[in-house]
C-alpha cells in the first residue's frame, strides 16, 4: 500500500513540475529547413563550401554503396550504384 502511495505521489510531483515549466515543441517545415540550410551555405567561406560539398558527396557515396550491396550480381550492383550516384 505504501508503494502505491509513493508511486502516485511521485507521479503527481512530475505532473506538477511539468505544468509549472511547460516545454513547447514546434514542428519545422521542410521549406523552412531548406531555407535555413541555404542561408548557412551562403554564409560559408570558399573552403568551408568545398568541405561541405565533399562531405555531402561522401555521404551519398556511402548510401549508394549500401543500396547496391543488396544486389544479387556484381553487374546489377554496378548499375544500381551508378543510377544512385547520377541522381
Amino acid at each position: 500500500m505504501k508503494k502505491l502511495l509513493a508511486i502516485t505521489v511521485v507521479g503527481l510531483l512530475f505532473v506538477l513540475i511539468d505544468s509549472i515549466n511547460p516545454t513547447k515543441v514546434e514542428a519545422i517545415s521542410l521549406k523552412d529547413l531548406n531555407k535555413k540550410r541555404l542561408e548557412e551555405e551562403k554564409n560559408m567561406g570558399f573552403f568551408e563550401r568545398l568541405i561541405n560539398k565533399y562531405k555531402k558527396h561522401k555521404r551519398k557515396k556511402e548510401y549508394c554503396a549500401e543500396e547496391s550491396s543488396y544486389a544479387k550480381t556484381d553487374f546489377a550492383a554496378k548499375k544500381i550504384y551508378k543510377a544512385c550516384m547520377d541522381d
